[in-house]
Parts: C-alpha cells; sequence; structure tokens
C-alpha cells in the first residue's frame, strides 16, 4: 500500500493574481499561456510545467 499522508500536490490558483504572477515568473510564460497550460492539463504545477516545456520545443 502506497503511503499518502506526506505526499503534497502544488496547485495552481488560477483566481489568486499574485500567485498567478509568481508562477508565470517562475515558468517564465505569460498569463495566457499559463491560463491555457491549465485548461489542457489541470492546475497540478509539474503537469502545468511539463505542458509548457513541451510547447517550448
Amino acid at each position: 500500500m502506497i503511503d499518502t499522508k506526506n505526499i503534497t500536490v502544488k496547485r495552481i490558483d488560477i483566481h489568486n493574481q499574485s500567485e498567478v504572477m509568481n508562477w508565470c515568473e517562475d515558468f517564465g510564460c505569460t498569463e495566457k499561456q499559463l491560463t491555457e497550460a491549465i485548461n489542457s492539463v489541470g492546475s497540478i504545477a509539474a503537469a502545468v510545467r511539463k505542458h509548457l516545456d513541451f510547447l517550448a520545443y
């Protein structure tokens, strides 16, 4: 059985403007790109990063 007590998943709150700005800076993307990525893959930060990295190539 997998121990899930210590697993934390970072989610992006698209409704929190300061958080959006921080994620955009971290990912090196625009707010529009961040929103489109979230619409494509959901709000889990790791999935968004992977999606944006894929689009960069």
